[in-house]
């Protein structure tokens, strides 16, 4: 049971099928956006994520997935905003659809938050936040 090392083949699968719509996935926490110098936007961010056994035989995992899509631009008024924030979930949503279609390798045990805002360390950098647990199945 390899879970950080699934749910990241999972998620560059379902990145890998947006063709092209994003451009940069960081495996990583926050603090890895800026590193990069030389990142293309949009980019995925999948924070690592603590996964609990939800049965003796360790075949059932859950965790709390936190996914970020930024993109970067100065923004300068708040219509703009939206507009990026939209164009953001236009993205990320179907992404979201097709990684819950996989049943019963993955299953969503909470609802979806999705949140908006901006990077706190750059101003350019705008995007949108989804929060979920996940269950993760191993089983044959």
């Amino acid at each position: 049971m390899n879970t950080q090392t699934t749910i990241k083949n999972k998620i560059q699968e379902l990145v890998n099928a947006t063709e092209g719509q994003i451009k940069t996935v960081i495996f990583d926490d926050l603090s890895q956006v800026n590193a990069k110098s030389k990142t293309e936007y949009p980019l995925l961010l999948l924070k690592p994520t603590n996964m609990e056994a939800k049965d003796r035989s360790l075949e059932y995992f859950s965790g709390d997935i936190d996914l970020f899509l930024f993109t970067t631009e100065l923004v300068k008024d708040e219509k703009h905003w939206t507009e990026k924030w939209d164009e953001l979930e236009k993205i990320l949503v179907p992404l979201l659809r097709s990684w819950f279609a996989d049943v019963p390798t993955y299953v969503l045990e909470s609802t979806v938050k999705v949140s908006c805002g901006h990077f706190q360390h750059n101003a350019a950098l705008i995007g949108i936040r989804a929060q979920f647990k996940l269950r993760l199945f191993y089983g044959c």
